[in-house]
C-alpha cells in the first residue's frame, strides 16, 4: 500500500527554515513535471472558504506557496473548510510549481487515487518522481509501490527495488518490510 500524505501543520514555519538537503524534502526549488501540459496551468481558484484563517487566506492570495500547500492540504481533507479536492488541487499545483516538495506527494496520491481527479497512474509516478528526487521518503515508498504492482500493466520490480531502498533508509516501515 502506498502511504497517504499526511499535513505538515508547521508548514510555514518548516518550509522558510529548511535546506535543499533535508530528506524530508520540505521545499526546495521548483520541480519541472513532464506532465505539465496535461495539467492547467495557473487556473483560476474559488473564493477561499471564510471558515479558513483570515491570514492564511490573505498569505495564498499573495501567492506565498507555502500558504497555496496549506489551503490545498485543508480543502482536500477538509480541515477547517468543506472538502472540496479539486479545488484543493489546484491549490497543491501552485504550490508544487513553486517547490514546496510536499505538494507533489500530495498531488501524486490523488492521481493515484482518483480524488478530485481522474485517476491516472503516470500524473501520479510523475509527482511522485519529482517529490522523491528531491529527497521525499514517502514520495519514494508511494513510487516503489507503483512500480511493483505494475504502471500500465507492467511490473518493474528492480525499480521498485531501488525506491523501496531509498525509503527504507530513510526510515519508512513499510519500505523496510
Amino acid at each position: 500500500d502506498t502511504i497517504s500524505p499526511s499535513p505538515e501543520r508547521q508548514v510555514q514555519q518548516t518550509a522558510l527554515a529548511a535546506s535543499d538537503n533535508e530528506n524530508t524534502g520540505v521545499i526546495g526549488r521548483p520541480v519541472p513535471v513532464a506532465a505539465g501540459a496535461r495539467e492547467a496551468a495557473r487556473e483560476p481558484s474559488l473564493p477561499l472558504p471564510e471558515t479558513l484563517p483570515s491570514q492564511l487566506r490573505a498569505e495564498a492570495a499573495k501567492g506565498k506557496p507555502a500558504a497555496e500547500y496549506e489551503v490545498g492540504v485543508r480543502l482536500v481533507e477538509g480541515n477547517a473548510a468543506p472538502v472540496n479536492a479539486e479545488e484543493g488541487l489546484r491549490w497543491l499545483r501552485r504550490a508544487a510549481k513553486s517547490g514546496i516538495i510536499p505538494a507533489h506527494l500530495w498531488i501524486g496520491s490523488l492521481y493515484e487515487k482518483g480524488q478530485g481527479v481522474d485517476k491516472d497512474l503516470a500524473l501520479a509516478r510523475t509527482h511522485y518522481l519529482a517529490a522523491a528526487e528531491k529527497g521525499n521518503a514517502k514520495a519514494m515508498h508511494n513510487l516503489a509501490v507503483l512500480y511493483a504492482e505494475g504502471i500500465d500493466g507492467r511490473r518493474d520490480y528492480k525499480t521498485a527495488s531501488r525506491w523501496f531502498q531509498r525509503a527504507a533508509e530513510r526510515g519508512i516501515a513499510d519500505s523496510q518490510y
